[in-house]
């Protein structure tokens, strides 16, 4: 359901048309449509391409479009990205409007994982789509940053949550018995642990299995309102977790199993042993496993992934779940993000040795 303001950003945007219907794509904070409208003075036709519509606050909306235009153009390939109209894109005193290609025959990376069919798109995703992004890191010395992992993650510490993410977390904490550490001690372990290299670079900022498209096993990237600077890991964190939270292949008590292992500190900081083919959850592991290599590949110490990765799964703890079985691996990455966070302020050394000079 549309406001009255939308409403008039929609016939505003699509004035050249007799008509637009709108056909919902998620449940997220933004709404977003597939339109299929008709053209009145087309020199074509009458009947162009789908387009994407998504309307959301103003701000978020000029945020957006800024980030497009600044980073997006000149460094995300055209084929790995929605194409905007810009003459479509609008905002008013309120909500804003972004309207341009709709990815047509394509499926959420969270769907292809699942079936067994990730590999190729999740190379199309570090190799193609965020290649202009992370290759900077290595172009100049300054994108080395040595400093506390969680001074280059601002956005990322618990205690920047709005007040009702920080509820949902101590309610977490409650719900995971008295041995799990309040969201506050839990940074506070993160903030006392040595400094560490590692470099920096633009992220997506909200990587996830849906927001990811793949047509032809190309992965296009939507959604650019939460670009930010911050360690390479970040992006491979994000997705890391989205894809062990949002499977579908795996459920109940064995997606518990399958959670503790993958989450253990070993398994975050070096290759783990690859998943057996007759496991239920091998595609899941193994598209984990390939994410993972992403991050192995440009960190300098081996402890920046698990921490990177514990403030991942507390992001997650702090956003409802659709359902019970969403809710209850919520209340569990919590868990998992306090087990990391005690055992690297337990196991890291004072003085950390790195791969690079």
């Amino acid at each position: 359901m549309l406001s009255d303001e939308e409403l008039i950003l929609l016939k505003r945007a699509f004035g050249d048309c007799s008509s637009v219907k709108l056909v919902k794509q998620t449940t997220g904070s933004a709404k977003v449509y597939c339109a299929f409208a008709s053209l009145l003075n087309s020199r074509v036709g009458p009947i162009p391409l789908p387009f994407f519509v998504k309307f959301d606050k103003a701000p978020k909306i000029i945020r957006e479009l800024t980030n497009y235009r600044e980073c997006t153009t000149l460094h995300v390939p055209f084929n790995q990205r929605p194409n905007l109209d810009h003459d479509r894109c609008l905002v008013g005193p309120t909500t804003g409007v972004i309207a341009g290609n709709f990815i047509e025959q394509s499926e959420s990376l969270q769907d292809v994982v699942d079936r067994g069919a990730g590999r190729a798109p999740l190379h199309s995703l570090f190799e193609g789509a965020l290649r202009g992004w992370r290759r900077q890191a290595f172009y100049a010395p300054h994108y080395v940053f040595d400093a506390n992992i969680l001074q280059t993650m601002r956005l990322s510490r618990p205690s920047t949550y709005s007040p009702f993410r920080k509820a949902r977390l101590r309610k977490r904490c409650a719900q995971s018995g008295p041995h799990c550490a309040e969201y506050s001690e839990l940074e506070s372990l993160l903030a006392a642990l040595p400094a560490i290299k590692h470099r920096l670079g633009l992220t997506h900022g909200d990587l996830h299995g849906q927001n990811v498209r793949v047509a032809s096993q190309e992965a296009i990237m939507l959604d650019f309102a939460s670009i930010a600077d911050g360690p390479l890991t970040v992006d491979p964190a994000a997705l890391d977790v989205s894809l062990m939270i949002d499977t579908r292949i795996v459920n109940g008590n064995d997606w518990i199993k399958v959670a503790e292992e993958a989450y253990r500190v070993e398994a975050l900081m070096a290759p783990a042993i690859p998943p057996r083919p007759e496991d239920p959850s091998a595609n899941l592991l193994d598209a984990i496993q390939y994410v993972r290599q992403m991050a192995f590949s440009v960190q300098l110490t081996p402890f920046e992934y698990p921490c990177v990765t514990a403030l991942q799964l507390l992001r997650k703890a702090s956003y409802g779940g659709m359902g019970e079985e969403q809710d209850r691996r919520r209340r569990f990455a919590y868990r998992l993000a306090d087990r990391i966070i005690k055992e690297i302020a337990r196991r890291m050394p004072a003085r950390v040795e790195h791969n690079v000079a």
